[in-house]
């Protein structure tokens, strides 16, 4: 048995990553974000770059800098409150899913799933937005948040939508 060549990874990758970039039209999804160009580089540029560190199974604070920018670019970018990056989340899981409808069986449905799971933090004393909120399951008041999830499932697989934590 050989051993599969980095170069051969990373072409592959980059290939996948540009056919998911042609699937969901990432350069218009950018558009409808509210970024207008507070920085040099562009955030298509940013997204790609972080689909390469995901598909490189790499975290972001152990991955080698882009070559386009530094890596406090791109934490600036992802911190930007300016940019609706829940808008980029839903736009990008609808045509995901209008592409997977095409390859999956028209019998089969779709539905979507509302999850709204409690954080507790029983120990903590000063953090923001901490809340007594009431939990269902044991019927008494616990610290903490509200995580509500909303997933896209059918009988094969379950696409994440969006997520919020929220306080009560």
């Amino acid at each position: 048995m050989t051993n599969i060549p980095q170069n051969e990874i990373k072409k592959s990758s980059f290939k996948i990553i540009t056919q998911f970039c042609a699937l969901v039209h990432l350069l218009a999804l950018v558009r409808l974000l509210n970024d207008h160009g507070h920085s040099n580089v562009s955030l298509t540029a940013i997204l790609i770059w972080l689909l390469k560190i995901i598909f490189q199974r790499r975290i972001l604070y152990r991955a080698p800098a882009p070559d386009m920018c530094t890596k406090r670019t791109v934490y600036n970018n992802l911190k930007d409150g300016r940019i609706n990056w829940q808008r980029l989340s839903c736009s990008l899981a609808q045509r995901v899913i209008t592409g997977l409808a095409q390859k999956i069986d028209a019998r089969k449905s779709g539905a979507l799933i509302i999850d709204d799971t409690l954080i507790s933090r029983l120990n903590a004393k000063q953090t923001e937005l901490l809340a007594n909120t009431f939990d269902h399951d044991r019927q008494h008041y616990l610290k903490g948040y509200r995580g509500l999830t909303l997933a896209w499932r059918n009988d094969q697989l379950v696409l994440p939508v969006t997520t919020a934590v929220l306080s009560s």
